[in-house]
């Protein structure tokens, strides 16, 4: 990955949490950043939009999704861990969590 390289960034935002993305020619990052209520229907369109960005990246030749939650957040990790994704690193204030995607 160049490290020089500056990742650019995009904003989705739906009802009641937002994703960063963070990307740049070597890797995509999504920052999970805001979780305003948990409640069943949050979880249904996360999974689909989960699905949905997964698909995306998967044609695109990605092999691998990969998420950043903040650190202390565990209502939030919790949520990713039951998404699909596993930790990985700790990174600064955030805990990286990748799902595979074949």
């Amino acid at each position: 990955m160049d490290t020089n390289a500056t990742p650019k960034e995009m904003i989705a935002n739906f009802d009641n949490y937002s994703v960063r993305v963070e990307y740049n020619d070597d890797l995509i990052l999504l920052h999970l950043p805001k979780v305003d209520n948990f409640s069943r229907d949050m979880y249904k369109s996360m999974k689909k939009n989960m699905f949905l960005f997964g698909e995306c990246l998967r044609s695109q030749g990605r092999d691998s999704m990969w998420v950043a939650v903040p650190n202390g957040l565990k209502s939030l990790k919790k949520l990713v861990e039951r998404l699909g994704f596993k930790q990985q690193t700790v990174l600064l204030d955030h805990t990286v969590y990748e799902k595979g995607l074949i």
